[in-house]
């Protein structure tokens, strides 16, 4: 790979233009060296979330590059496959790489036949030999191979080396502590993250010209070239492919950049749930305070209501008072407008608002909206 060298600034403003992720790739650096750059350079990186921000339109804060910084004013991105760049910061592939081929050089020959064959092998193997039987009979010319055995998609060529890199390979795994399982595929457990794999061949593509027509039609076939194939999620996968190295070269470099991975969706899990708190927080706090607002508006409506009502009070006595003069003065004295005015008075000092007075026969009435309420009979 050919050597980049960026300025401080002009690693300010990629960081801020494009995500960790795609500018790791772009350079072949690791996520984790490129992280360890920034700090060393004082360049200030987003927060989690930010592009998703940036995605959906919403507004962002961007942090501004420090002024004060004495230390290197570039760097160079060297191709990380030698592990060490020129500032002396080893990748994290190439440390535990390291590791595996001091600590674990015995496990890390793959062997032309295979010896011991781990039961993944076992069951594979046995489950090969029932599915080639079933599919001789006229009954089991569709049948499917069974899903809760070891992924695996490689042409009869190269089947017996598969097994063998797999027998290598899973033998690996479980020595520095990982699990295997097969259930609806296959899947490593490394920590708490579970990851899919699977070896298979690398198709290759190439144009037919047909027999009677003047036109070409693509036909695929098994390139010989095998590899380790990791589902990230539903939509993206990366593959550990042999090169000018033999896959059974590569075991020590799988394993690290699979162990690496792990560690990087442990990290994007935990961003991912800190941002899921986050929004829940949020949530939590504009639920909060619309509940506040509904029942703010509620009260500001019952002091409507209450006043409403003590207007239409003040106007009632205010015309039982007329009534009650006027009966006064008069030499008629009606012992039925009397009765009518205590009455009308009862109802009034009934309906004040906060009246604890009560009434046998308007006690199940909603004295807001004066209705009837059905279940008050």
């Amino acid at each position: 790979m050919k050597k980049v060298t960026l300025t401080r600034k002009e690693l300010y403003d990629l960081v801020w233009s494009l995500p960790l992720n795609s500018i790791s790739k772009r350079y072949s650096i690791s996520y984790h060296v490129l992280i360890k750059v920034c700090k060393k350079l004082n360049v200030p990186i987003p927060e989690s979330g930010h592009w998703q921000k940036v995605q959906f339109g919403k507004p962002i804060s961007i942090k501004q590059l420090p002024l004060e910084y004495e230390g290197k004013n570039e760097f160079t991105f060297n191709d990380i496959s030698l592990g060490i760049n020129n500032e002396g910061i080893q990748s994290p592939v190439a440390i535990i790489k390291t590791e595996i081929e001091n600590n674990f050089s015995d496990l890390l020959i793959v062997h032309r036949n295979l010896s011991s064959p781990d039961k993944l092998i076992t069951e594979r193997l046995e489950a090969m030999k029932k599915w080639k039987a079933i599919r001789k009979t006229k009954e089991g010319q569709y049948a499917s191979f069974p899903r809760n055995i070891l992924s695996m998609d490689v042409s009869e060529e190269n089947y017996h080396r598969a097994l063998c890199f797999m027998d290598a390979f899973i033998k690996l795994l479980r020595a520095r502590g990982h699990h295997i399982i097969c259930n609806d595929g296959t899947f490593l457990l490394i920590g708490n993250q579970k990851m899919q794999i699977s070896l298979v061949e690398r198709m290759k593509r190439e144009m037919v010209q047909h027999e009677k027509y003047d036109w070409k039609s693509a036909k695929y076939s098994k390139s010989g070239i095998l590899l380790i194939r990791f589902r990230e999620r539903a939509y993206r996968t990366t593959d550990w492919a042999e090169g000018k190295q033999p896959i059974e070269k590569l075991l020590s470099k799988i394993v690290a950049n699979i162990e690496i991975k792990a560690q990087e969706l442990k990290e994007y899990q935990i961003q991912l749930e800190k941002g899921w708190a986050e929004q829940r927080e949020k949530a939590l706090i504009r639920e909060n305070r619309e509940n506040l607002i509904k029942k703010e508006l509620a009260d500001f409506k019952t002091l409507i209501a209450e006043a409403d009502r003590w207007f239409e009070i003040k106007k009632i006595r205010s015309y039982l008072d007329d009534v009650e003069a006027k009966l006064k003065t008069s030499e008629i004295h009606s012992e039925e407008v009397k009765n009518w005015l205590s009455w009308a008075r009862k109802k009034v000092a009934w309906y004040e608002p906060n009246s604890k007075i009560d009434d046998e026969l308007l006690s199940g009435i909603d004295k807001n909206t004066l209705t009837i309420n059905k279940y008050s009979y």
